[in-house]
């Protein structure tokens, strides 16, 4: 569907992904309807956007959720899916609403831990 998109979408069109884990099995926890695709064959899909698009960025999306997608090891993850030249996500802190079962995330998302 990504690749199609970037050959058919005009130019100015910009592709943006909620990716909200760091692996497979949180991600589909937390989004069923679009887990069918593997992180994997996501950021492949993304990679392929950029490429056909001449270099054009995708956006990605991660919403910090208290205790479930924001720990140390969450972020050390995602530094691995996302190693230079990728765009890391955009770390957005969770504001719950209505039946929300999900408290407010921490303001500053967790860094890494520095390598040794």
């Amino acid at each position: 569907m990504i690749p199609r998109l970037a050959k058919e979408a005009p130019k100015g069109v910009e592709l943006a992904v909620s990716l909200n884990a760091a692996d497979d099995e949180l991600r589909g926890r937390l989004m069923p309807g679009v887990a069918r695709w593997t992180i994997a064959e996501l950021l492949a899909a993304c990679n392929e956007w950029t490429n056909l698009r001449g270099g054009q960025p995708v956006t990605y999306a991660y919403v910090l959720l208290e205790g479930v997608n924001d720990r140390r090891d969450d972020a050390a993850r995602l530094a691995k899916l996302f190693l230079p030249p990728a765009t890391p996500p955009q770390p957005h802190p969770h504001e719950p609403g209505e039946g929300s079962s999900f408290p407010q995330a921490a303001a500053r998302p967790p860094q890494p831990s520095p390598r040794g």
